[in-house]
């Protein structure tokens, strides 16, 4: 297992963490040292075997942690939330990490979290827990495409739910709903355009409904050069019949 806080001992070397299992088991220390520099070979980290905990960044105690889970052999490794404690550059490459380790080393992993890109990034197999119940499960492509309920769609996020009057709900994929000018004619639902974000690749436009919904529409640069909205504007949202996708909830009740 690897614990969220990584859990290392501050009194022993990095070297001595790794090798703490193994000597709890009995195994002699030349034997366990070697065993503990081969795994911390594996994540490149032998050369601050010496080193104590409070010596190495927060990533660096992340690839110690992981040794430590590795050193034994494991047929299944449960990992605990560990990307949580580190920034968001540094958490790309240690997931990309632990993607190579499982390709690598040819072992399940149990990886635990709330991130739902570290879902989509490291999962062959995702499964959606709500109040302890499965609320879906598959592979990450199915499960981000396909949601089965509206918890699933906006948890996963990048889609928006509608709920027509006495209908089923639908979720459409966010990049998939399109804006257009308030009485073009377009068939749609109508809302108010509160806020416009660059994200570097695009823009997101958050709106909100008629009832208070919260509504989002992923824009490439020229699409939203193209045709400018800006807060306040009131628009409507379309989407092609293809991309939309009902969901197993009961249909949204009547006035």
């Amino acid at each position: 297992m690897m614990f969220q806080s990584y859990a290392l001992f501050p009194h022993l070397s990095v070297l001595d963490n790794v090798a703490f299992s193994l000597r709890m088991r009995g195994i002699g220390k030349a034997e366990r040292h070697a065993k503990a520099q081969a795994a911390l070979r594996l994540v490149e980290m032998d050369p601050y075997a010496a080193r104590l905990p409070a010596q190495l960044s927060g990533g660096q105690q992340q690839r110690v942690a992981l040794a430590r889970a590795l050193v034994t052999n494991p047929a299944t490794l449960l990992l605990d939330e560990p990307l949580s404690a580190l920034d968001p550059f540094l958490r790309g490459r240690v997931r990309a990490e632990l993607k190579r380790f499982q390709r690598e080393l040819a072992i399940s992993f149990v990886h635990v979290t709330h991130s739902q890109d570290e879902a989509l990034a490291l999962a062959d197999h995702v499964v959606l827990m709500r109040a302890g119940r499965i609320e879906q499960q598959g592979n990450p492509e199915a499960l981000f495409d396909r949601p089965r309920t509206a918890f699933v769609a906006r948890f996963m996020g990048g889609h928006n739910v509608f709920a027509p009057e006495g209908g089923r709900l639908f979720a459409v994929r966010c990049d998939r709903t399109r804006i257009a000018a308030e009485g073009s004619g377009a068939a749609g639902v109508p809302a108010t355009v509160t806020g416009v974000e660059y994200t570097g690749t695009g823009f997101a436009v958050a709106l909100a409904g008629a009832g208070g919904e919260d509504y989002s529409v992923a824009l490439t640069e020229a699409a939203l050069h193209a045709h400018p909205v800006a807060p306040g504007q009131r628009v409507t949202l379309a989407w092609d019949a293809q991309d939309s996708r009902p969901l197993a909830d009961a249909p949204a009740a009547g006035p």
